[in-house]
């Protein structure tokens, strides 16, 4: 993952969750898919996958892009499969889906994020 999110591997599902890291989370999902810019980790790939789902109905090219670069990761670096989106979440890979929702359409939309 980028300098400012810690991977999963080393954070841990009670790891505080804070503006910073929904931030940093935003910030990797919107410059991956404006710069095509491949996953770093499994746990990138899921959450590219299930950010897609929750943009797909108001910015479906940025859905398209990290879907794309989903399938792209997991295709080769098989025999990772996607985790189902429930585990993302248990795996506290993104907390709070509709917060998240939310940021990730102000900032798609040009607002500021908070």
């Amino acid at each position: 993952m980028t300098s400012q999110m810690k991977s999963a591997d080393t954070q841990s599902p009670s790891a505080a969750w804070t503006r910073e890291s929904e931030d940093a989370l935003v910030k990797l999902c919107v410059n991956a898919a404006n710069e095509n810019k491949s996953p770093a980790s499994a746990d990138e790939a899921d959450i590219f996958r299930l950010v897609a789902q929750l943009v797909k109905t108001t910015h479906p090219a940025v859905a398209a892009a990290l879907e794309s670069l989903t399938k792209t990761y997991f295709d080769s670096h098989r025999p990772l499969q996607p985790r189902s989106f429930p585990d993302v979440v248990q795996a506290g890979l993104v907390r709070d889906l509709p917060r998240v929702r939310n940021l990730l359409e102000r900032q798609l939309s040009g607002r500021r994020t908070w």
